[in-house]
């Protein structure tokens, strides 16, 4: 990460787009396509990302999080503005997806993992690295916090997008299950952690931030591997569509929407990327898990996933220089 300012030319649009693709960009797709030969090469099984993943999940990631929040100035990294028009932004793309679900589907579970795909992105993994490597320290600590919140509503957006009663089955699902992991999500409560470590200007005993900062080391690097392994195109051919309005309404509507509000808010211009970063992020892993345990459409998600995780280098290319130059 760069500890100064992001090292963005300012002179010629196209000059800049190529050295955000070539200086940060590509280093991060780069990874994510090894990933994926490692796994084409049985390098990296199915069996062995899944408990990488765990790894990644339960332990690298949140001992990163810790260690940068704790160090935080809570009054620098949170802006109620930001947040608010962030946060406003998910219910009006999920209203809106809603809505073209109902037109394009019959079925209730493939409605709710379509709605889920708009507006369910990866923050943890490559929203998070993607800031990490083209944000500065302090820009990438407002794009912790901001991520920390905006995982609890995505989450909580899903879950409605799939409990809202499904007219032909007369039901809903249980929502105690549904919520468990959101209580339950590490990423959350290690944001939450770091929070509650900042604001009562505490700091970890130095071997123990030692500790952690080693933990930390592997976060990005794996957990790109282990989102090229996961790629999968099954149902890319088949689902046009769906993928091509997914796309649109995940990686340009919803960036586009929240940079509108970011302005109508008066959102400070340093929070501009970071929060927009976040709501450009692809459909997350998770879209698949909930396609699976809720009578959804797993192959739909998974398509989502893998297709627009690679057309995201597009959506972050044009914010990481649009941004600068239209501020």
């Amino acid at each position: 990460m760069d500890s100064g300012e992001r090292h963005l030319p300012s002179h010629g649009c196209k000059k800049a787009m190529v050295t955000v693709l070539a200086e940060t960009l590509l280093p991060i797709f780069t990874i994510i396509a090894l990933g994926s030969w490692l796994q084409t090469k049985q390098l990296l099984s199915r069996e062995l990302s899944r408990e990488l993943n765990k790894l990644v999940y339960y332990v690298a990631i949140p001992a990163m999080l810790v260690t940068k929040l704790e160090q935080a100035s809570f009054a620098s990294s949170f802006t109620p503005a930001t947040l608010g028009a962030a946060t406003a932004a998910l219910p009006l793309v999920w209203l809106q997806a809603r809505w073209i679900a109902r037109r394009l589907f019959e079925h209730h579970g493939r409605r709710a993992t379509f709605v889920q795909c708009c507006i369910h992105g990866n923050l943890g993994y490559l929203g998070y690295a993607v800031a990490y490597y083209a944000l500065n320290e302090e820009a990438f600590r407002q794009t912790v916090v901001l991520g920390g919140f905006l995982m609890i509503e995505q989450n909580v957006l899903a879950i409605l997008a799939y409990t809202a009663r499904d007219s032909s089955a007369g039901k809903r699902p249980k929502l105690l299950p549904m919520f468990r992991p959101v209580l339950e999500n590490p990423v959350i409560l290690s944001v939450l952690m770091g929070l509650m470590l900042a604001l009562g200007g505490w700091r970890l005993p130095l071997p123990l931030q030692r500790s952690l900062t080693i933990l930390a080391g592997m976060s990005f690097p794996m957990a790109l591997l282990l989102i090229g392994a996961g790629l999968a195109f099954g149902e890319v051919h088949t689902a046009g569509r769906e993928l091509l309005a997914i796309g649109f309404m995940k990686l340009v509507l919803l960036p586009l929407t929240g940079w509108v509000l970011l302005y109508a808010f008066g959102a400070p211009g340093g929070s501009l990327l970071p929060a927009l970063i976040l709501l450009a992020s692809p459909p997350a892993t998770v879209t698949y898990v909930f396609a699976t345990g809720m009578n959804g459409d797993p192959e739909l998600a998974a398509a989502a996933v893998s297709l627009h995780t690679l057309l995201s280098a597009l959506a972050y290319g044009l914010l990481l220089v649009l941004v600068p130059v239209l501020g």
